[in-house]
Order: structure tokens, then C-alpha cells, then sequence
């Protein structure tokens, strides 16, 4: 599911942009007033944007991998701390889908797997794969 890891990352440098044109608006808009916290503003922002545009997301989403075979949901994620989570599908009770705007844009969603003890959170699968997860998931003569 390569494609769709960039898809997200894709989603998440947009959302990181924004988020730093609204601190360098904000720095902007303070340097006239309290000159040293825009110019601290300005610097943070540039210091985010180049951190996680540069290196936290396109690493992230390097190692992200998503797969469903036979039966199973198999999924590695982790920049610093790597997890590898594999979960018998039978095991899960329900799921739920959720998509911003930019998400849908981009034809993906994250989905929540509710399973007895806990939850699997799925950061960024394909509208193909929710669906095939959801009728994996429902139970048979249920729908």
C-alpha cells in the first residue's frame, strides 16, 4: 500500500504548511508590537515546518506499511520507536472510518478497528481497503 502511504503523507505536508503559514502570520502580525516574539514565531515556525516536511513525515511514511492478507491486518509504523502489529481480523468487533475534507480529496481515511481490550488505529488506508476491512468485519447474514 505504498501509493497510499504517499497519499498521506501528501495530506500531512499540506496540513503542516498551513499550520506554519498560520504561526508566521502570527509572528508577522507581532513583530511590531512585542518584536521578539514574532522574530521567535518566524524562527520556530521555520524550525517546524523544516523538521517535519523534511525529515518526520517522509520518514514516518516510509516505514508505514499496511497490508490485509489472509484474514490478517498487518501493520508496521514508527520513526524512533518501530511497532509491527498483526491482528487476526475475527478478532475485531467493528470499525470506523473517518475522512477530512483534504482526505477525501486524496480518496483515503484512517480507520479505528475495535477489538476486545483495545483498539487499532489505522492512520491512513485507501477507501478500497476501509470497505474491504468493514465486510471482513460484519458478521455473516448481518448485511
Amino acid at each position: 500500500m505504498l501509493y497510499t502511504a504517499r497519499r498521506g503523507m501528501l495530506v500531512w505536508l499540506v496540513r503542516v504548511l498551513a499550520a506554519s503559514a498560520a504561526l508566521v502570520f502570527v509572528g508577522i502580525g507581532l513583530l511590531k508590537s512585542v518584536p521578539v516574539v514574532g522574530v521567535l514565531c518566524g524562527v520556530l515556525s521555520i524550525f517546524l515546518l523544516a523538521f517535519f516536511c523534511l525529515f518526520y513525515i517522509p520518514a514516518y511514511f516510509r516505514a508505514y506499511l499496511l497490508r490485509i492478507d489472509d484474514g490478517q491486518v498487518i501493520l508496521r509504523t514508527g520513526v524512533f520507536v518501530k511497532k509491527l502489529t498483526s491482528l487476526p481480523i475475527e478478532r475485531a468487533v467493528m470499525s470506523t472510518r473517518l475522512a477530512s475534507p483534504l482526505m477525501l480529496m486524496f480518496k483515503i481515511c484512517s480507520v479505528t478497528l475495535l477489538i476486545p481490550g483495545g483498539r487499532l488505529f489505522l492512520p491512513c488506508v485507501s477507501n478500497e481497503a476501509a470497505e474491504q476491512l468493514a465486510s471482513m468485519i460484519t458478521p455473516e447474514g448481518g448485511g
